[in-house]
């Protein structure tokens, strides 16, 4: 069988890269150099496998890349740390085990939020703890509690409290935490804003505002329904409502002040540097209307990542990729941004990029995802999809 010489570079590149990761070096051969490793002696950023007694690490252009075995010290105990790094950052199952291999904690990441935090632990509350003490954190979660706790032991002065307190996106904060807010302030002078529809964080939060008016105020409060929105277009609200009313929450449509505009487009791509075509031409065409705050919105920080290696690939487009930790304004007008991190937040134009069926499946976190997607927009709104709409994207 004869091979061209392109295919043929193509298999030996493919070899090496294999080779390369199955090569393993002694840890003590390790060096790190601005945050990079390197095997020592080399100027070029380590690929391959470092291993030594119960560790494992493999690394790809200097940074960790693939499984992680390594020994970490909780008070007095040696345990065996076993997890996956991808591109630096910690993901999915970590386990802790004893030394005999028998299961002593789990901690479960998410490579999909910025820095991979961790996103809930189980078997052994230590680990948790341990982990956050090491690095400096106070999980938020915990906030509330230590509240708590200080006001029981300490109290609160009356020169302490605050005249009225307003908070907002108020459906993500769960009954502890508004009781303690509410204890902050002189007379309960309290204003609550939220929206149950886009409270995705429900699982510490509020379901129905009779937790907030009857378990926290135990019926001492005014409850008004606001429902007039004055950011969209009646186009834009008519479609979002769609996914509203997947919640089955019993709230009312929302209603739109009288500003009509171009309905919301949905186009239909095979590839994904057509959609990426399709996502620059979307850009310019809402630039040369004047608009100039734009954001391409994807459900994962992951995913956010690829669809940014595609736009280089392909297009020439200037944008700022939003993790959630920023510190400025971002330098463009046009953003990729995870759609958790849009609630609050509004754009010209959006671009809800691959809102399909096999990404937002059919459940309430994913319905509630995609109500704060769609209502982002001031002015217009594309969907780029490269396969089947989820069902609650109504089109008719």
């Amino acid at each position: 069988m004869r091979y061209s010489k392109k295919i043929k570079y193509l298999i030996m590149m493919l070899i090496f890269i294999s080779f390369s990761y199955s090569i393993e070096f002694d840890i003590s051969e390790k060096q790190v150099k601005d945050g990079i490793v390197y095997r020592r002696g080399e100027k070029n950023s380590f690929t391959g496998v470092f291993i030594g007694e119960n560790i494992r690490e493999e690394y790809k252009k200097g940074v960790r890349n693939g499984k992680y075995i390594g020994v970490i010290k909780i008070e007095k105990d040696e345990y065996i740390c076993e997890g996956e790094f991808v591109e630096g950052i910690k993901n999915g199952d970590w386990f802790i085990k004893f030394p005999n291999g028998k299961i002593h904690a789990i901690l479960k990441y998410n490579y999909d939020l910025p820095a991979g935090q961790w996103t809930y632990f189980y078997l052994n509350n230590r680990v948790k703890g341990y982990e956050n003490f090491e690095n400096g954190i106070i999980d938020e979660d915990d906030l509330a509690p230590l509240l708590y706790i200080h006001m029981i032991l300490e109290g609160i002065e009356e020169k302490e409290k605050y005249k009225h307190i307003v908070v907002d996106e108020v459906q993500d904060y769960s009954p502890l935490q508004i009781l303690l807010i509410n204890s902050l302030t002189k007379g309960n002078s309290l204003t609550l804003v939220g929206d149950l529809a886009q409270g995705i964080y429900y699982y510490k939060g509020i379901s129905k505002w009779e937790d907030i008016t009857e378990g926290v105020f135990e019926g001492k409060a005014t409850y008004m329904a606001l429902s007039q929105s004055y950011r969209s277009t009646i186009e834009i609200i008519r479609f979002a409502n769609g996914a509203l009313e997947a919640q089955n929450l019993g709230l009312n449509k929302t209603k739109p002040v009288l500003r009509h505009g171009k309905e919301p487009v949905i186009k239909y791509t095979s590839s994904k540097r057509e959609s990426v075509m399709e996502i620059y031409n979307v850009v310019e065409e809402i630039r040369k209307e004047g608009k100039h705050s734009i954001a391409i919105i994807t459900k994962t920080f992951k995913e956010a990542k690829v669809l940014e290696k595609d736009i280089k690939r392909y297009t020439n487009l200037e944008y700022t990729i939003i993790k959630g930790n920023e510190k400025s304004a971002p330098s463009t007008d046009a953003v990729i941004i995870p759609v958790y991190l849009t609630k609050g937040l509004e754009f010209d134009g959006t671009i809800i990029y691959n809102p399909l069926e096999s990404v937002y499946e059919n459940n309430l976190l994913n319905q509630r995802l995609l109500y704060v997607g769609l209502t982002r927009a001031l002015h217009y709104e594309y969907i780029i999809a490269e396969g089947k709409l989820s069902q609650n994207i109504k089109t008719n």
